[in-house]
């Protein structure tokens, strides 16, 4: 009948609605890959400048995040649920939490909070088992607010994957040191930090092996916490002359950066 038929062509068209809202991971590895790009072509041309003119000049040329981040949403928010969203997912978190605008008031807010809470949210509720979460660990570090330890201390917890569960140990304990030097924290630090090593020492996330970032955190606590005998750092001085911390043993030093 003339109905069915209708309805048939409504259905057919709300699919191919659907189809046309829905991202794909090739569209997301094709926003990144473009952004990449676009700003190693910009840092390249910043290394080369001349002057300082040029390289004033170049800042405002840089590849604008926040439009990136807008255009790898469009792709990943339809498609929160599924797995596939999750590596794109932490790189839209990289890019997307660190955008602020300045208010009337002074106050710097947000500018994606809805979106970067949307992934989050999701991830807690659909991927806190998935074996591919490593990548998304690191994404909720450079977060570093209390949202993102706990869901770090959720996959540490929940994970299966005892790879994940150590890349999530070694997150906790990233973020712990910006907790202060008591004994409690550099504790679980410790802890985390040797879990890291036993559980995912072998894994490699963007670059970078998860044993070479627990080293880094170890030499941290180590080395540079409160309390401890600063390194002999080995520098020049105002006027290009060698120097080292160690010159300066007893008195009082500003470091001025």
């Amino acid at each position: 009948s003339g109905m069915r038929i209708l309805r048939i062509i409504t259905i057919v068209l709300a699919g191919l609605s659907l189809v046309a809202r829905a991202g794909t991971p090739q569209q997301a590895a094709a926003v990144r890959t473009g952004y990449e790009r676009a700003n190693e072509a910009w840092q390249l041309k910043l290394k080369l400048a001349k002057s300082d003119a040029e390289r004033q000049s170049l800042m405002s040329q840089s590849p604008d995040r926040l439009a990136v981040a807008e255009k790898i949403w469009s792709v990943i928010k339809g498609d929160l649920d599924k797995e596939w969203i999750l590596d794109p997912g932490a790189w839209f978190l990289r890019l997307a939490f660190p955008l602020a605008k300045i208010g009337e008031d002074g106050i710097p807010r947000p500018m994606m909070a809805e979106q970067v809470e949307a992934v989050r949210r999701e991830v807690g509720q659909y991927h806190i088992k998935s074996s591919k979460l490593a990548p998304m660990c690191m994404a909720l570090v450079a977060c570093g607010d209390n949202q993102a330890m706990n869901l770090l201390r959720k996959i540490e917890k929940e994970n299966p994957d005892k790879t994940v569960r150590g890349v999530a140990a070694l997150g906790i304990a990233m973020l712990d040191k910006n907790l202060g030097d008591d004994a409690r924290d550099r504790s679980e630090r410790l802890s985390m930090l040797r879990k890291a090593i036993i559980d995912a020492s072998d894994g490699v996330i963007d670059g970078s092996s998860v044993a070479k970032m627990a080293e880094d955190e170890l030499y941290i606590i180590m080395n540079l916490s409160k309390g401890r005998v600063a390194p002999d750092l080995i520098g020049v001085d105002s006027g290009g002359r060698p120097m080292k911390l160690s010159d300066f043993s007893g008195k009082v030093v500003m470091l001025l950066f």
